[in-house]
C-alpha cells in the first residue's frame, strides 16, 4: 500500500466539512427547498471533483485499477 497517497487521500477528506455539507443539501431537497440557481450548479461541481480526486486517491493508495482490479 502507497502510505504517501494514502496520507493525501484521509488529509483530503478531513479538509473541509464536506459531509456535513451534502447533507444539508441533501435535506433541502428533500424539503423540497433547494434552490437550484448557477451559484448552487457551480458548488455541487465543485464538490462532484473533490469526490473524484478522493475516490483517485485512495484507489492509488490501495493499489486498485477503475474497474476493481488489483
Amino acid at each position: 500500500m502507497d502510505q504517501e497517497s494514502l496520507g493525501r487521500a484521509l488529509a483530503l477528506l478531513g479538509r473541509n466539512d464536506l459531509a456535513r455539507r451534502l447533507d444539508e443539501l441533501a435535506t433541502a431537497a428533500v424539503m423540497g427547498a433547494l434552490p437550484l440557481g448557477p451559484e448552487l450548479i457551480e458548488e455541487l461541481h465543485a464538490v462532484c471533483s473533490y469526490i473524484r480526486t478522493m475516490r483517485d486517491a485512495l484507489m492509488h493508495a490501495l493499489e486498485v485499477e477503475k474497474g476493481g482490479k488489483r
